[in-house]
């Protein structure tokens, strides 16, 4: 596995690695940035893919991810999180959305195109 660059925070990391939560704290930690981004810590267990065993490490949660599914972000639940590789950072990880499950639009029932209307709803053309 090969560490990539993360262009938003200009940092290699290991990304999409499969996680499961085994500790989540519901303090709420703000970042020291403009915007004060909002986060809990938790534990995550994982297996490493340099050597293959099973390792516990902490992780950061931002808000506005576990407020993407409160019910199913909870400990046991199975995540992808990204561990930084290098600079002041390295080891650290945060959980990414890279594990929800994605619908199969062709299930939907015919080929559709997608419009956006004034008032913001879609209207599909089939």
């Amino acid at each position: 596995m090969k560490a990539v660059l993360n262009k938003d925070n200009d940092q290699m990391e290991f990304q999409g690695i499969p996680c499961t939560i085994v500790k989540l704290s519901s303090k709420i930690f703000y970042l020291d940035n403009a915007k004060k981004t909002p986060y809990q810590m938790g534990d995550i267990k994982y297996v490493r893919p340099g050597d293959g065993k099973t390792a516990v490490s902490s992780c950061k949660f931002y808000k506005a991810y576990l407020d993407t599914d409160p019910e199913g972000l909870v400990v046991g639940a199975e995540i992808e999180a990204n561990f930084q590789a290098d600079g002041e950072y390295a080891g650290r990880a945060y959980a990414v959305f890279g594990a929800f499950k994605v619908a199969d639009m062709e299930g939907f029932g015919a080929p559709v195109t997608a419009k956006k209307t004034a008032d913001a709803d879609l209207e599909l053309d089939n």
